[in-house]
């Protein structure tokens, strides 16, 4: 059992200031690397969308119906659609990593360029995706990746300007 005076001690002590605690380290940002995590959150709740519409799609052909050609093709795009999202995934997060560890501009470089990208495979992924499922969440959530993407490389390319030597005036 702990005496009232070790208890006090336990409490009071303070080794560093909360305000210490806070700061951080301003040389590695955080910002993009956040967005690139929430983008690659969106990314995952896609896949698993795409993975539910599988089972409806993978039922044995029938020659005898006219819509199970339909249904083959719509297996290939999905599974294609789905090593994408993963493809995106993998970038992002390496474009993520690029700009905490090594160098902000190129790693947002990296996120914007596969982001645009993904804007674009976003807008098929969603429309797939409510064609079956017939949600506006998923519609809003299939392009939320790619835009979070895209702020993330946009953020990051101009939140660190090129500095140029400036010439310093003498003082006689």
């Amino acid at each position: 059992m702990l005496s009232l005076m070790e208890v006090e001690s336990l409490f009071s002590e303070k080794t560093t200031p909360v305000s210490e605690l806070v700061k951080g380290n301003p040389d590695r940002p955080l910002r993009e690397p956040a967005l690139v995590l929430l983008a690659c959150l969106f990314n995952i709740f896609q896949i698993y969308q795409l993975l539910l519409i599988l089972p409806q799609l993978s039922a044995s052909p029938d020659p005898l119906n006219p819509f199970s050609f339909f249904n083959v093709m719509m297996l290939q795009l999905i599974s294609g659609l789905i090593g994408w999202y993963v493809t995106f995934c993998i970038i992002l997060l390496i474009g993520a990593a690029l700009v905490y560890f090594v160098n902000q501009r190129i790693g947002s470089a990296l996120i914007l360029v596969i982001s645009i990208i993904g804007l674009l495979m976003g807008f098929m992924g969603a429309s797939f995706t409510f064609i079956y499922t017939f949600s506006i969440i998923v519609l809003i959530t299939g392009l939320l990746a790619p835009i979070f993407g895209l702020l993330a490389g946009i953020y990051g390319i101009r939140s660190k300007d090129a500095r140029a030597p400036t010439e310093a005036q003498e003082v006689i």
